[in-house]
């Protein structure tokens, strides 16, 4: 059975959900949209291996493995997927516009300005990438919290 919240706690996290909701007006969330559809960083997942890391695919099998073909864990191994996906297409774009920022700055008459877009565009993306990374490590506990009440159940039997 779960434990009780304290008020306190209970307190804070309204606190902090009240502060966390994201844009309010009609126009901020329309903005807010159009910032990740602009990088196609939310656009359909196909099953790509070039995009992935050795380290990834191992990742899938060994999930796969894990799941021996049970439905759930079919769904939980295709949002892992996506999520790795995400994160390298995110992570990409991270590199390059660091590339891009390495070379204005290699370039003393450059324009600055271009160089503050870039600046905004890394700061803008690592916000995605935290998102994408969270996404990631709470699929992967899940996966290892069915893995372990799975192995409790054929003790059990």
């Amino acid at each position: 059975m779960a434990r009780r919240r304290t008020e306190a706690a209970v307190r804070a996290s309204q606190a902090n959900g009240a502060r966390s909701r994201g844009p309010i007006s009609l126009s901020g969330k329309a903005k807010s949209a159009r910032n990740a559809r602009k990088h196609g960083l939310f656009s359909p997942v196909e099953f790509d291996a070039r995009v992935l890391s050795k380290a990834d695919i191992e990742l899938l099998d060994h999930l796969r493995d894990l799941g021996g073909g049970v439905w759930n864990a079919n769904l939980l191994i295709r949002e892992v997927h996506q999520a790795l996906v995400r994160l390298r297409r995110v992570s990409v774009l991270i590199e390059n516009a660091n590339k891009d920022i390495d070379l204005i700055l290699a370039d003393k008459l450059s324009d600055l300005r271009v160089l503050g877009q870039r600046v905004e565009e890394v700061v803008r993306l690592s916000r995605y990438e935290r998102r994408f990374r969270g996404r990631l490590d709470r699929l992967i506990r899940t996966a290892m919290k069915l893995d372990r009440d799975r192995a409790c159940a054929s003790l059990a039997n």
